[in-house]
């Protein structure tokens, strides 16, 4: 399968489009975008480069649309390469909310096609390790995490509403896609504080719970000193995961484990989530089973219009 790059964001040069080639899992690389040149590695993997989006939509025979634009463009680009025939993969946030979501999928069903969310840390060997760690406990009952970083340049598009940005779209899906990961079902009640705002929230906090007494709280934003943590416990665990959303591909990992008052740690391999996830999605988007990316992508827009609804 050949793979057609839409944009030219930072996380695509920097990783996804290297990730891409190092998978394995596309004969060619095509790349497009207005604002300059496409990746030196897209082009140097068999593909072509074209001036525009559109341009390339008419002319690449890719298989595999991925679509790294800025938020507010996410869903038209999708919508008009599943008209085409494409199967996309779309950087978080895919769609601004549920019904978007929703629509795409559909459309992907009905063409037979793939539409992802490119929410790829659930894709790194140490998740795996977190999961087998999980099977032999009972469930999580309490997760706390926190991703957040330094403020960003005035300019970045995070901080314009008009392009898509605020912490509910930048940052929302990972706290969506880590109660997904730990928890396995949708929240029975969502409470959500927008702790700081410019144009847009920039930091949030949200508290998660479950009818049952599990729950999870989070904080997360672009205003604080870097931290990217998860906690979790239950009645025969404890672990903590430093690196959870935006692990290193060239790091090996601890996964910090606590059973029956000892303390276990685990070293997992080092793994590029960016180039797993990319394998999984050309093989869903190959073989037709696409279900666990809709499903997901499904669940967390979701998620999101939840914290939005909270917080409003």
């Amino acid at each position: 399968m050949k793979a057609l790059v839409i944009g030219s964001s930072a996380i695509a040069a920097r990783r996804a489009v290297p990730a891409m080639v190092a998978s394995g899992a596309f004969d060619g690389i095509d790349a497009a975008s207005r604002r300059g040149a496409p990746t030196a590695a897209a082009l140097a993997h068999g593909g072509t480069a074209y001036d525009s989006p559109e341009e390339a939509l008419a002319n690449s025979d890719a298989g595999l649309v991925y679509i790294s634009t800025e938020n507010d463009t996410h869903v038209a680009w999708a919508e008009r390469a599943l008209a085409l025939g494409r199967s996309v993969v779309i950087d978080k946030p895919a769609a601004p909310d549920s019904a978007c979501a929703q629509s795409l999928v559909a459309a992907a069903e009905a063409g037979g096609l793939l539409a992802a969310e490119a929410t790829v840390f659930l894709d790194h060997p140490r998740i795996e390790a977190l999961r087998r760690a999980l099977d032999d406990a009972d469930t999580v009952t309490t997760a706390h995490a926190c991703f957040a970083f330094p403020p960003l340049p005035a300019d970045n598009f995070r901080y314009d509403p008009a392009r898509g940005g605020g912490a509910f779209a930048d940052l929302g899906p990972y706290a969506a896609a880590t109660c997904r990961l730990l928890f396995g079902a949708a929240p029975d009640k969502i409470d959500t504080r927008i702790l700081e705002s410019r144009h847009v929230e920039i930091a949030f906090s949200v508290f998660a719970s479950w009818n049952d007494g599990r729950c999870f709280a989070g904080t997360y934003g672009f205003n604080s000193e870097y931290q990217n943590w998860v906690s979790a416990a239950g009645p025969n665990i404890a672990l903590r995961l430093d690196r959870f959303c935006t692990p290193p591909p060239d790091a090996e990992l601890a996964l910090d484990l606590r059973r029956s008052n000892e303390d276990v740690s685990e070293t997992c391999a080092a793994g590029d989530c960016f180039a797993a996830f990319f394998a999984r999605a050309a093989h869903a988007a190959e073989t037709g089973e696409t279900t666990p990316f809709h499903a997901a992508m499904l669940a967390d827009a979701a998620f999101r219009d939840r914290l939005r609804e909270a917080a409003s």
